[in-house]
C-alpha cells in the first residue's frame, strides 16, 4: 500500500480529487508521498503539458498543474487520468474543451452508474472533441488568456 500523509513535507505531491480546484490543484491541502512510493507510481507524474481529469466520485474536474518548485513532483491517484499533449497551447485548448458543457455532459454519461461513479481510460477515447486548426486554436487561446487578465 502507498505511504502518504499531509506531514512531513516531501517533494512529491499526491493530491486527491478534493484538491482539484479552479482548473488546477490546491497544493496547500495536498498530501505527500515518500520517495519509495513515488518511484513505484512515477508513470502517473503530471507535467506542464498534461491535463488531468477526475475519474472517480466527482467526475469531470479538469485542470492543469500549478507552478511548483523545480525539484518537486505531482502524481495522480487512481481516481484521476491525464491527457498528455506536446505543447501548452494544445494543453490549454483541451482544458477549455474538457470544461465545455458538451464534453462535461459526455464525461458524466460515460461514467459507470453503479456504486461510486467511475470513468475509464477507454471511455476517454470516445469523447467527441471539436477539430482544431493550429492557427485558430492559438488565436482562441490568446483571446481567452486576454479576457482572463
Amino acid at each position: 500500500m502507498f505511504s502518504f500523509s499531509s506531514t512531513p513535507f516531501t517533494k512529491h505531491y499526491y493530491p486527491t480529487v478534493a484538491d482539484f480546484e479552479n482548473q488546477t490543484i490546491n497544493l496547500d491541502s495536498s498530501k505527500y508521498i515518500d520517495e519509495l512510493t513515488f518511484d513505484s507510481i512515477k508513470n502517473y507524474e503530471l507535467t506542464r503539458f498534461d491535463v488531468f481529469i477526475s475519474a472517480a466520485g466527482t467526475i469531470g474536474k479538469v485542470g492543469v498543474i500549478p507552478e511548483i518548485p523545480k525539484d518537486c513532483t505531482i502524481s495522480l491517484t487512481e481516481n484521476a487520468h491525464k491527457v498528455t499533449t506536446n505543447d501548452e497551447s494544445f494543453r490549454d485548448y483541451l482544458l477549455y474543451v474538457f470544461n465545455s458543457e458538451s464534453v462535461q455532459y459526455q464525461l458524466t454519461h460515460m461514467a459507470t452508474k453503479t456504486g461510486t461513479p467511475k470513468l475509464s481510460i477507454a471511455s476517454l477515447k470516445n469523447i467527441t472533441i471539436p477539430n482544431r486548426r493550429i492557427k485558430n486554436t492559438y488565436k482562441i487561446i490568446v483571446a481567452i488568456h486576454h479576457l482572463n487578465l
